[in-house]
């Protein structure tokens, strides 16, 4: 977590993000970086309006100032002296210049503010950003407390993903936290419990997983069945990677990482690391 990206709209929820990933970056010694985007998409299709706003220097150094001046008020609220954030301003879709972004300043970590399914623009953002980019994001509504000491596996014996495997017990590192493995058992794919359990101590030893704990729940959905779980245990996040429920169970319920991470009370960790 040396170079720590926040997308902000300098909403609540952004500014949530912003206040945890400072503390990331305290911990961690790290960068932090601030990127603001001024979304065009609205605009396409539209061109006398595109032309009359977009060159209009005076229109674009209004915006800049605006922005600049919600992050100053952001930066001495929840930032201290001693870290330095580096701010920037883009033009263009959300989605698309946080990829970019990541890619140029060789960002490792994006954490994002999101308020769940009622707001629909954002929350789709970060279901784009948790698809394209190759980092980690951390999704959440609200800053979690720290320490971290309990985090949700979510897992999938079947489709093993060692990359994305070592980067969680990275975070489990760095939080210094334990880890629950979690398998859920859905009405459409079902496992016996005994084979699963077999399954993921065999997953658990190949990855020389420490300081956990193997669980199976059944429900009615994988989400459902990883929310219920991280509210029995009282987890402070949850970690899954986005590939692991390919194939059938992919085509029946959809993106399980996206709808947690959107729709999740607490920290979400997520990576699409092939």
């Amino acid at each position: 977590m040396q170079r720590i990206l926040v997308p902000c709209d300098f909403s609540p929820s952004a500014e949530e993000a912003f206040s945890f990933a400072v503390k990331l970056a305290l911990q961690s010694k790290g960068d932090l970086h601030v990127l603001h985007v001024f979304d065009l998409t609205f605009l396409h299709g539209v061109p006398s309006v595109s032309t009359s706003y977009m060159f209009q220097p005076t229109f674009l150094q209004q915006m800049e100032k605006e922005a600049r001046d919600k992050f100053q008020k952001l930066w001495e609220k929840h930032s201290p002296m001693t870290l330095a954030v580096k701010f920037r301003y883009h033009l263009g879709s959300v989605a698309h210049e946080i990829k970019t972004y990541v890619h140029q300043e060789n960002i490792d970590l994006v954490v994002m503010g999101t308020q769940g399914t009622g707001e629909a623009k954002w929350g789709s953002n970060v279901e784009k950003v948790i698809r394209s980019v190759s980092v980690p994001v951390m999704a959440l509504r609200k800053a979690p407390s720290m320490p971290i000491r309990n985090i949700v596996f979510a897992v999938n014996p079947a489709n093993k993903n060692k990359a994305v495997t070592e980067k969680v017990k990275s975070l489990q590192s760095f939080f210094d936290a334990r880890l629950h493995l979690l398998n859920v058992n859905t009405p459409v794919i079902f496992t016996p419990d005994r084979t699963m359990e077999t399954a993921l101590q065999n997953f658990a030893n190949e990855s020389e997983l420490t300081n956990y704990t193997l669980n199976i729940r059944s429900d009615y959905s994988v989400q459902e069945g990883i929310a219920h779980f991280a509210k029995e245990i009282q987890a402070d996040a949850i970690a899954l990677g986005t590939h692991a429920w390919a194939g059938l169970i992919h085509t029946v319920v959809g993106s399980v990482t996206e709808d947690v991470a959107n729709q999740s009370k607490i920290l979400t960790w997520s990576c699409a690391l092939e």
